[in-house]
């Protein structure tokens, strides 16, 4: 014999145990509301506060210059360990910390602008009027914070009320600096910094990825994280 039994669901004991929770819980409202409001506006805070970072890639293809010279080498060519050592050879180059000096002094990072903001300052690497550059990067004398303003009709920069013209080499209290005029506008007060461009080059190289893109392949992808992506892609 089969006896089928049928579990009715007891809504009176489910109605109980809302009831129970509800009365056990509903005293403390005012506690999550007080949570809840908390992180909302962390969460702002973080937000406003916190600039984003950008991501910047590139590839680069490595060929060898020494394909090709005869049919002969076609076979030492393409031995695999021989591939790989060019491309570690490469990876060690685009890593060397010598590379990232040349580029910090071609594109003068040694001298960040920044627009002085309510919250946070911000950097003024495309927003700028000017660009500034170190005649002897090497020996320059680091900064604090040195405010300034450009005049675009007179093309001029003004330090501690001292004028400066654009394009020469002129003499200032933190050395001898060139000013030269880009396309950029800011709102805010202006500033920049002088920085050992060695601090610079070593933060940069530590922030730059470079990997094969696989074994075989001889790819190179770089990967670089930076808050302002104009300056990532000219790095």
């Amino acid at each position: 014999m089969q006896i089928n039994q049928k579990i009715e669901p007891n809504i009176q004991n489910d109605d109980n145990i809302v009831a129970q929770i509800w009365s056990k819980y509903f005293p403390y409202w005012p506690l999550f509301a007080f949570f809840m409001i908390v992180a909302v506006l962390a969460v702002r805070f973080y937000l406003r506060n916190n600039i984003p970072i950008y991501e910047t890639t590139a590839t680069i293809l490595i060929k060898d210059e020494k394909k090709g010279e005869d049919d002969s080498r076609i076979i030492e060519s393409l031995n695999l360990l021989s591939t790989k050592k060019i491309i570690e050879n490469e990876i060690e180059v685009l890593k060397s910390k010598d590379l990232m000096m040349q580029v910090v002094k071609r594109l003068h990072l040694y001298a960040p602008v920044y627009e002085q903001g309510k919250r946070r300052d911000i950097p003024a690497y495309v927003s700028s009027p000017i660009n500034i550059e170190v005649s002897n990067p090497d020996s320059l004398m680091e900064t604090d914070k040195v405010f300034f303003t450009y005049d675009s009709a007179l093309r001029k920069v003004t330090i501690q009320n001292k004028q400066y013209s654009l394009n020469q080499w002129v003499t200032t209290p933190y050395g001898t600096l060139k000013f030269t005029s880009q396309n950029g506008k800011s709102n805010g007060p202006l500033y920049f910094v002088l920085i050992n461009p060695k601090v610079v080059a070593f933060a940069l190289v530590d922030g730059l990825e470079v990997l094969a893109a696989n074994k075989l392949a001889s790819v190179i992808n770089l990967t670089m994280r930076d808050e302002i992506p104009k300056r990532s892609e000219d790095i």
